[in-house]
Order: structure tokens, then sequence, then C-alpha cells
């Protein structure tokens, strides 16, 4: 009986590692998850290494998934460290595999299938003043290195392209938000009488030791007595949005209310309905003030509602109350800019 039963294992394990090729398949469960397609225009490359691959993304866009299985017909082993495997996006943003371990290692003779997630960045703007990554491109360059053996010479590189989505009943043009975004940066033709106003901005401020009274502006960005705020609006389905990051570059503390941020346009003021995302090594006292002392930072995403006025004024003194009093007259005027 033991016999008949080792024999049978044996039986089954034959027929499992002589599969057809023609059995590479993305399971029905990531194929669920991610529905979008891209076509592949190489699917071998170099000797001895073949490579057949599912590249696809998921309904909102924002997670690609490179499902391949990678055949090692050579007589060493292979090694292909997670940083040696990297997608292209069209403005060429690189990124690595989120899920990947250090290195993965296939025998000789042998197939490994790789299951991978990639979150690029497909809008560097977007991305630098909303946080979101931009709409799914039409298409991606991967690029994979690997080792042989114990050798620390790279072999040539394993590259394939995928061109053109293939996104079956999904209306993609839903899911596209890039050209939904309008934004507002500071009016620098403006003139803010009786301040030394520099439109020069270097580095968030990184190094200076500003003296008292100064203010330095930049599209985005107010260097006052050496705090830097950094003032990001946006608008998306017609709700004003701020991503503000403040940063402490300056000798003393500073005490902040954020949800007193107020903005007027006329004789209108807006005020934030909701805040989330907060970060940073700020303190809250009891009275609800934030501090940030030299060197720490605080973030936030706010939302100001409906909005749909070409302009507004910030009001900076009615967040922080360590402002000097000679800023009593200072509120940053913005205006509505085209998408860049």
């Amino acid at each position: 009986m033991i016999k008949y039963v080792s024999f049978l294992l044996l039986s089954l394990l034959f027929v499992s590692s002589c599969k057809k090729k023609s059995d590479f398949k993305l399971p029905e469960n990531l194929l669920k998850h991610y529905p979008i397609a891209f076509n592949q225009e190489m699917k071998e490359s170099v000797k001895g290494i073949k490579l057949r691959s599912e590249f696809r993304a998921n309904i909102m866009g924002d997670t690609l998934l490179f499902y391949a299985e990678i055949d090692n017909q050579t007589s060493e082993g292979i090694r292909i460290p997670s940083y040696k495997l990297e997608l292209k996006t069209k403005e060429g943003h690189r990124s690595h595999p989120v899920n990947q371990s250090q290195e993965t290692f296939i025998p000789a003779h042998t197939s490994k299938t790789l299951c991978l997630k990639f979150t690029p960045i497909n809008n560097r703007f977007l991305y630098s003043r909303t946080d979101y990554r931009g709409d799914l491109d039409s298409s991606y360059a991967l690029t994979i290195d690997y080792f042989k053996g114990k050798s620390k010479a790279k072999c040539p590189s394993l590259a394939i392209n995928y061109n053109g989505i293939k996104a079956g009943r999904i209306d993609l043009s839903i899911l596209r938000k890039n050209d939904k975004f309008a934004f507002f940066e500071v009016d620098r033709s403006k003139k803010y009488s009786g301040l030394d106003i520099n439109d020069k901005l270097k580095a968030n401020g990184e190094g200076r030791d500003v003296q008292s009274g100064t203010v330095h502006l930049s599209e985005t960005e107010m260097l006052i007595d050496g705090t830097n705020y950094s003032a990001k609006f946006y608008t998306l389905d017609e709700n004003l949005y701020l991503k503000l990051k403040i940063i402490n570059h300056g000798r003393k503390a500073i005490y902040f209310h954020p949800d007193l941020l107020s903005l007027s346009d006329n004789d209108e003021t807006y005020m934030p309905k909701s805040k989330v995302k907060e970060k940073g090594d700020y303190l809250i006292l009891d009275d609800g003030s934030y501090v940030l002392k030299k060197g720490q930072r605080y973030e936030t995403l706010m939302n100001y509602g409906s909005f749909k006025s070409p302009d507004f004024t910030l009001n900076l003194l009615s967040m922080v109350d360590s402002l000097n009093s000679m800023y009593s007259n200072l509120k940053i005027r913005f205006k509505r800019t085209k998408h860049q």
C-alpha cells in the first residue's frame, strides 16, 4: 500500500512538471482584480532564459501587476535582486516592485513564477502637487537584470515593452483624472508693501539663518522668519484642497491652529471643512494648539469645500499665533494657473 501511494505521488509530480507551456495563464483571482491588460511586444529574451508574462492594471489604474514565468535553461542558477527589476513610465520615472523580497533565486534548469506589484508615478507634476500618481500610461518598459551563480558581473538584461491597453468593457475615460485638476499659485505680480519680499526660495529654506522681518515667496511656498509654509492648492470635482506642509527652520518654536487657516474671496470667507493625513513630529497642547520646535515639520491635507473663484487671499495670521505683529497686513494672494 505504501509503495502504491509513493508511486501515485511520483506520478502526479511528473505530470505536474510536464505541463505544456500553453498552460501559463493568470490565475482567476488575479484576473478579477487586474482586469486591464497590456499588449506585450517581446515575449522572450536572452539565450538560455525564457520569459512569458502578463502585465495588467487594477480597475483604478494605480497598481500594476507583472505576472511572469522565468525559465532558466542554463547550467547555472540565476539571481534577480529586487532593485534590478525596474519599471519605466513614459515620463521616464523609474520604480521597483513594492512586494518583492530582496532577491529571487532560480536554480539551473528550473522555472519560477513571479507575481510583482508596481505603483509608478505616471505624472510627476500631479504627484508633487496632489499626491495623485497620474492616469494610467498607455505603455511601460520593464527591465530585469540578473546574475549567474555567485558572479557579480551583470548578464544581458531581459527587456519587455508593454504597449497598448486592452480594457475590454471598461471605460477608461471615466477613470482619467489628470485634466480634472486646477491649480493655484502665489500671485507674485502683487506688491506686498512694507516687507522685504524675494521671489527666490532655495531648497525650502534649508540651512538659512533668516532674520526677523523677511519674507520669501515662490509659486507655492512662503518662507517667513525661517519657517517654511508650503501651500499647494488645487481643485478637484469643484472642491478646493490644500496640501499644507510647515517646516520650522527658525530659532523659536511656532504655535498654530491648522483648522483656523482662512481664505477670503471678496466678501466670502472659507474655512477648512475637513482635515486628513496629518503627519510629522509636532506636538498638540491641551488647548488644541499645535507646536513645532526648530527642525520639526507638520503635514496635512485639508478640504475647503465647493470653490469656483479664479483667485483668493490666504491669511496666515488666522492660523499662526506666533507670527510677529509686523505681519498683520500680510495676506498672500493666490491665482488659478494652467495645468503643467
